[in-house]
């Protein structure tokens, strides 16, 4: 059985495989889609299942005394505290108090990309790998620059909707990319949208001028 990349997230999401920023931004899609959130439960119980009938594996008495002593001598670096601070207005107040629970992004704020285009960048305690994650707010009808996707690009619709050449995305909906050819403009719908994305490279821009440009919008 071939397994899509959707699948193989929410799969790795079940078994605790993922990165941080990974986690919390499937998460946010668990929050707003009940279809989600069913697919990952009959994962965790197919493990457990697998679990039950596995033949466990004798080990040493002094096993755990001797894991136990090693975590207790382990350095330990106090992470930085998460950042609290209010609502905002474009985001579901529950995705907010999990993105508030993590982040230590100090001013967090929305910087505009080009005009009716923002974003906030979100930065985990610990400070993870080179991937980004980032709030994407779109204002109603604006759309973003024609672009492609060097890298892997996942995408969450917190609030509204948006659309391109493959189809709508509405609130819940999770988005995977990972073609370096796939080009694309998404555009917002009449009540704008905002996104939780991640991603492992920066945007490539179609447009000269804003290849260019995109050195110092860093998107």
């Amino acid at each position: 059985m071939t397994l899509s990349p959707l699948d193989l997230l929410l799969m790795n999401y079940a078994t605790g495989s993922l990165s941080q920023q990974e986690s919390l931004l499937v998460a946010a899609h668990l929050t707003l889609n009940p279809e989600a959130r069913r697919r990952v439960a009959r994962y965790e119980a197919e493990g457990g299942r697998m679990m039950c009938e596995t033949t466990p594996s004798p080990v040493r008495d002094e096993c755990l005394n001797a894991t136990l002593s090693r975590i207790g001598k382990a350095p330990v670096k106090p992470a930085p505290a998460a950042t609290p601070c209010a609502p905002d207005l474009h985001i579901p107040a529950a995705i907010y108090a999990l993105i508030s629970g993590f982040c230590v992004s100090d001013p967090r704020q929305w910087s505009r990309v080009t005009p009716g285009f923002a974003k906030m960048e979100l930065r985990l305690c610990p400070a993870p790998t080179r991937k980004r994650l980032r709030l994407m707010k779109l204002e109603p009808r604006s759309a973003t620059p024609p672009h492609s996707h060097p890298g892997r690009e996942t995408t969450v619709v917190l609030e509204g909707s948006f659309r391109d050449h493959t189809g709508q995305y509405k609130k819940g909906d999770i988005i995977i990319v990972d073609d370096p050819r796939f080009v694309h403009q998404p555009l917002a719908g009449d009540n704008g949208c905002v996104c939780l994305t991640l991603t492992e490279a920066p945007l490539r821009f179609q447009d000269p001028f804003q290849r260019f440009m995109n050195a110092f919008w860093r998107v």
